[in-house]
């Protein structure tokens, strides 16, 4: 079953004489079910809801047309000139009830039979009377009780000779003819742009959600001429010429929310030389969402008359046009349903554009970032209204859930100790544009925790010789200043060094000999910097204040020998990897590896006094 339609803005007028007053309202008069308020000759009244709004139908549009065709030249009509046509049946006698049957019956096998080698080409069209034009047109069979002719063709079905080809305007001819009791029916059927140029409903919606068909026009002609002994018994042809745009609009969630039918039409009859011309125009805006159908919702319906007493002129022609209209409007509810299905496929008529895009930049555990995201329409343009959600997650964390947001910015952290290498994120998007799902990623870098290993040093100070040898380890300080690369900070977490005294102190007598343990400042720093090789980094690693243990020997005054030499603190560093006074911002310390794993490198610094010198060699080991 189709999805329900409600009229909400409605017909401006149907068929001969039929106008609508913009404002007149007739709402005030209570009518019974089947008919719609409206304004018949000025008078307040009721009119047939069929002929006014008539429910949309599945009807191919052009066997449709065709029987409304024979309903309005068979039809009698009475003009305010008095001048008036008899209906078919009674001038032409009964021949004419049989010869209906046997055209209506020809028309449906025939337009049945002419869409099985669309049917197997498993093309597009919708229509039977389109589908025979398209066969024709572009050289296939007109395939009918199995006896194929290439462009056209001609056959005989159930008694009604039957002829086929190609318009000079593009669109499909019929003739057909019959003869009933004496009584020749010869008729010719045009169902030109009015059946086969449809509306170029586009495939995607655009930006703004706008779908829209601009100044479709069609034709539809029809002919019939009865004769008997060579002697025309009735002459009558009917033509019309319809317009239409339809415009559509789509919703934040991807789905049609109505379709605005703007259809006029212009009718020309000759009944036997009696003429009349019918217009209307319908302006109805379609609910695509709604399971209803309100013809009472329109602001005004307002009719005038043809004829006296206020009677419409040729029911049956209204009726017609009342049905070729439904069917025109359930295959316009149907092509845009389909358009609808089309553009729920992701990606199909909207795409998930990000910045920075997927896979381009490195992240590392725990780092924190952002991203931020739009939708592109298939005009170029971006969509107007989305909306995001986010789904699932792999690696990480991101918020918001969700937004309403064209252009929404994303914040992620990355898990401490990723499962894998990649971080992602789906993302369900719809938008005046269509669906555009898509996943945001980007490959986990692995980053340092730890720097460990050993050094060695050697200082000078006051004819003191200092040399020590060790160890220490460096943990990664959590923050998100660090996010940047695979390096960061690094605070010590263990490290100690075993320092051996040697030499003579000056102004003392005596040599210094010893050997100690002393541990390293639990708020030494080692950093390294930049994203990518060459990477960066320093180290200032300073001693306790606990100083060396060292005993005086070999005294000028034997005394003094094997008493306590009373160094004070270390006089440098434990690990430095440079000169901390080359310049303000520590230039002097700054070293380089191509290797975030491996740290293997030597320092030296002077110091003020001519004896005084310090020097470092390290290797270390970084660990992610």
């Amino acid at each position: 079953m189709r999805r329900g339609v409600v009229v909400t803005a409605m017909v401006m007028s149907i068929f001969v004489g039929l106008v609508v007053a913009p404002g007149a309202s007739a709402k005030a008069v209570a009518c019974k079910a089947g008919t719609v308020a409206a304004k018949v000759g000025g008078h307040a009244s009721c009119v047939a809801r069929r002929l006014v709004a008539p429910t949309p139908t599945t009807a191919a549009l052009g066997p449709t047309q065709f029987k409304g065709a024979l309903d309005v030249v068979a039809g009698g009509v009475k003009l305010r000139s008095g001048r008036r046509a008899r209906t078919l049946g009674k001038r032409v006698g009964r021949s004419w009830t049989v010869a209906r049957g046997r055209l209506l019956k020809a028309m449906s096998a025939t337009a049945a039979r002419i869409t099985q080698p669309l049917r197997r080409a498993r093309t597009a069209a919708a229509d039977t009377g389109c589908q025979a034009m398209d066969i024709l047109a572009q050289g296939g069979t007109f395939n009918v009780e199995g006896q194929p002719a290439e462009l056209g063709g001609s056959t005989t079905v159930d008694g009604v000779g039957v002829t086929l080809g190609v318009t000079a305007s593009g669109g499909m001819h019929m003739g057909l003819k019959t003869t009933v009791n004496g009584n020749t029916y010869t008729m010719s059927f045009d169902a030109g742009e009015s059946e086969c140029t449809k509306l170029k409903v586009p495939a995607c919606p655009a930006a703004d959600g706008s779908l829209n068909a601009f100044g479709s026009k069609g034709k539809m002609g029809f002919s019939m001429t009865v004769t008997r002994g060579g002697k025309v018994l009735a002459k009558r042809g009917y033509a019309k010429t319809v317009t239409m745009d339809t415009r559509g609009q789509v919703a934040d969630d991807a789905k049609l929310d109505t379709v605005e039918v703007h259809y006029s039409e212009t009718t020309v009859v000759d009944l036997d030389g009696v003429h009349y011309t019918g217009y209307g125009t319908r302006l109805m805006t379609v609910d695509m969402r709604s399971g209803k159908y309100d013809p009472n919702s329109a602001e005004s319906l307002s009719f005038g008359s043809a004829s006296v007493a206020g009677q419409l002129a040729n029911t049956a022609g209204i009726e017609a046009d009342a049905k070729d209209f439904a069917a025109f409007l359930g295959k316009t509810i149907d092509e845009y349903r389909q358009r609808e299905t089309h553009w729920q496929n992701p990606g199909t008529c909207a795409k998930a554009v990000f910045s920075p895009l997927s896979n381009t930049i490195k992240v590392h555990p725990g780092a924190t970032g952002t991203f931020s995201g739009q939708v592109t329409a298939s005009d170029g343009g971006t969509a107007a209204k989305v909306r995001w959600a986010v789904g699932a997650q792999q690696n990480g964390t991101f918020t918001p859930d969700s937004s309403s947001d064209r252009g929404p910015t994303f914040s992620y952290t990355v898990a401490a100790h990723p499962s894998g290498k990649t971080l992602s994120v789906a993302l369900h998007i719809t938008s005046t544009a269509g669906v555009a799902d898509d996943t945001w990623s980007q490959p986990i870098e692995d980053q340092l925790t730890t720097i460990a290993g050993t050094f060695t040093g050697h200082a000078t100070r006051a004819g003191v010789i200092y040399d020590w040898q060790g160890t220490a380890t460096f943990t990664r300080v959590p923050s998100g200043a660090d996010g940047a690369g695979p390096g960061g900070i690094f605070q010590l977490t263990s490290g100690q060094a075993t320092v051996t005294i040697s030499g003579s102190e000056v102004g003392t007598g005596c040599d210094q000999v010893g050997t100690s343990t002393i541990s390293l400042q639990t708020n030494s720093v080692w950093t390294v910097n930049n994203a990518a090789a060459p990477f960066l980094y320093q180290i200032v690693a300073p001693f306790s204040p606990d100083p060396p243990q060292a005993t005086n020997v070999n005294c000028d005054h034997p005394e003094t020998n094997g008493t306590p030499a009373g160094l004070g603190s270390m006089p440098a560093t434990a690990l430095q990897s440079g000169d901390v006074a080359a310049g303000a911002a520590l230039t002097g310390l700054i070293k380089t590896t191509d290797d975030l794993l491996a740290y293997d490198g030597s320092a030296s610094i002077a110091g003020p006094e001519s004896d005084e010198s310090a020097s470092w060699t390290w290797s270390f080991k970084g660990a992610a």
